[in-house]
C-alpha cells in the first residue's frame, strides 16, 4: 500500500483508540510504527503503515493471543 498522506497524533488517538500516552508508549516499546519528521517542528505517520499495524492487531487477535495474554495477566493477578 502507497502512502497517501500523514496522520497526526490527535487523529491517530481517535483511529487506534489508544491515548497519546499510550502510543508513545508503544513507539518506545518498538509496538508501533515511528513518527516521520515532516517539518522542523511536526512529526506525523505514514497512513499505511498505520493501517498495517491496525491489520496485524486484528490478525493476532483472531488467532487468539489476546485471549492468552489476558489469562496471563489474570494469573497473575493484574485483572482483578
Amino acid at each position: 500500500m502507497k502512502t497517501k498522506r500523514f496522520l497526526r497524533i490527535d487523529e491517530l488517538c481517535k483511529i487506534t483508540g489508544l491515548s497519546k500516552g499510550g502510543i508513545y508508549k508503544q513507539i518506545r516499546e518498538e509496538r508501533f510504527p515511528q513518527p516521520i519528521k515532516i517539518t522542523e517542528r511536526s512529526s506525523g505517520w505514514a497512513d499505511n503503515e498505520i493501517e498495517e499495524w491496525i491489520q496485524s492487531k486484528a490478525l493476532s487477535n483472531s488467532n487468539g493471543s489476546s485471549e492468552s495474554s489476558t489469562k496471563e495477566r489474570s494469573n497473575k493477578g493484574e485483572l482483578e
